[in-house]
């Protein structure tokens, strides 16, 4: 990859808009400036990346958040499902853009499943204490929608552990499908669901199943070279921000005093995940 003086630029403007959105706006009611200098920051990024020839599967899926990040910043629920659309289009592609970069043989395997068994352990945590006070579902569609969403999420994944598991491929080398520990924490995911029987709802359903595919990121950056360690921090940082803001949206009460941290601490670890992984991709590319 080169990078020119313009990239050098708009790389500038992207850390200058997140920077600027997080000091200025973060905390600033809604309004088309808000919005625009916050979209500003990955698409400037993702611009500038494009110009120093970065993988154009990974630019698509920084404009794809671009596109998100200005759904998401007029905090309306009419566009909250576009912008949830908009991430899981990126989360999809990151994917696809780590897949592209694992080795056919990835080596020390067993420190890659400690760091996603403890990831499972802390979710399902997290699980339980996010559904810890729900009412069983008035809506018996919407709960049976949720059973099988979860079955539906965990159903490939299970299906490639199951057929890929472990290969051996020479001294301490393996080829491990790098979806395989996603298995473990999609059936403990179904497994609640169907203990819950909760009323999910529309906006909640699609949060289930993004929070299964930003896992199944966080899991695929696992098994990238160990250069490309910022990736797997982002994707770590990734999945914090996500968490703070679902308790913020579904779980706070719009006067809770957590808010006045959790805003600060979702855009900052947003911000820095992104950074992150765009520029371990770049070391691996």
């Amino acid at each position: 990859m080169h990078f020119s003086a313009s990239a050098w630029g708009l790389i500038a403007l992207s850390v200058a808009a997140a920077a600027v959105y997080g000091l200025a706006f973060e905390s600033k009611p809604p309004s088309m400036l808000r919005a625009v200098v916050k979209t500003v920051f990955l698409a400037a990024l993702a611009g500038g990346l494009k110009l120093a020839g970065a993988p154009t599967i990974f630019v698509i899926a920084l404009a794809a958040a671009a596109l998100g990040d200005f759904f998401l910043a007029f905090d309306k629920p009419l566009v909250l499902p576009l912008g949830m659309v908009a991430f899981l289009i990126m989360q999809a592609l990151y994917i696809a853009t780590f897949l592209g970069l694992i080795p056919d043989a990835s080596t020390d395997i067993w420190p890659r499943y400690a760091m996603a068994a403890t990831v499972v352990a802390i979710v399902v945590a997290y699980l339980i204490w996010f559904w810890r006070e729900a009412r069983p579902g008035k809506n018996p569609l919407l709960a049976l929608l949720a059973i099988l969403g979860a079955f539906a999420i965990g159903g490939f994944p299970l299906v490639i552990a199951a057929t890929g598991y472990v290969e051996i491929d020479g001294p301490n080398a393996y080829n491990v499908h790098p979806n395989a520990p996603l298995a473990g924490f999609v059936l403990a995911a179904s497994i609640v669901c169907i203990w819950l029987r909760r009323d999910l709802g529309v906006i909640k359903l699609v949060g289930m199943i993004y929070a299964a595919v930003i896992l199944q990121m966080v899991f695929t950056s696992f098994w990238l070279p160990w250069a490309g360690w910022t990736v797997m921090l982002g994707a770590l940082s990734f999945l914090l921000s996500d968490g703070v803001l679902s308790a913020e949206l579904f779980r706070l009460q719009p006067d809770a005093r957590a808010r006045r941290i959790t805003g600060p601490v979702v855009w900052w670890t947003y911000a820095a995940a992104q950074l992150l992984i765009a520029f371990g991709v770049v070391q691996l590319t």
